[in-house]
């Protein structure tokens, strides 16, 4: 009888060893899995900054942005009540801190008047970002602004008016307007928008969007 029990013992050792072999298996295989958890594409959301950080641009409505994937800067301009830039470096959170720089003060001269609800894009062949329309309070824009060396390096940002407010053969001034760029075309593409209950649903083309040769 002694014989038998410790033969039962020995079964019953290998088995609760065999258990949690498969359960250290297990951890470790978990273990192993979390830094790729979310390779299969699965959204997730970093805060590289948080809200009232000291250093970041004042809370605003509707501004714009463009993005630099070479220099990974993100130029953000105007937005209700302002018409300053700031460019934002280490902008995607990898390769260092995010920082915020002003590079073009709020009320600096030769600048686009504020505005709100406008649209940008970035051309990053001449670093140089067009913007168009919005609005101010009072005023729907359709003019359109180039700022060069827009991503802050290179040289100093600088606002040209290159369509004038209200100028013949453009599009009526507006808020909130769709735009992508053609970079090899050298062409911004805008669709609809609003003038308050007026909703537009046309297509225009700016050439030259850059303005440069």
């Amino acid at each position: 009888m002694r014989r038998v029990q410790v033969i039962v013992s020995r079964k019953r050792a290998l088995a609760i060893i065999l258990a949690l072999a498969a359960v250290i298996g297990g951890i470790a295989a978990w273990l192993a899995f979390q830094p790729t958890r979310f390779a299969d594409g699965t959204p997730v959301w970093t805060s590289t900054i948080v809200d009232g950080a000291a250093g970041s641009p004042p809370p605003r409505l509707g501004p714009t942005a463009g993005y630099d994937a070479s220099s990974n800067r993100m130029m953000v301009f105007g937005g209700a009540a302002y018409n300053d830039v700031w460019v934002l470096s280490n902008a995607n959170g990898l390769g260092g801190t995010s920082v915020w720089t002003n590079t073009v003060a709020q009320g600096a001269g030769m600048s686009s008047p504020w505005r709100g609800g406008h649209s940008a894009v970035y051309d990053a062949a001449s670093n140089r970002m067009v913007m168009f329309g919005g609005y101010n309070g009072t005023t729907y824009y359709n003019d359109v602004w180039v700022l060069s060396n827009a991503n802050g390096l290179g040289g100093t940002p600088g606002w040209t008016n290159t369509v004038a407010q209200g100028a013949a053969g453009s599009p009526l001034g507006r808020v909130q307007p769709a735009a992508v760029y053609d970079a090899s075309g050298k062409r911004m593409i805008l669709f609809g928008g609003d003038i308050f209950t007026t909703y537009y649903n046309d297509v225009w083309v700016l050439s030259n969007a850059n303005a440069t040769p």
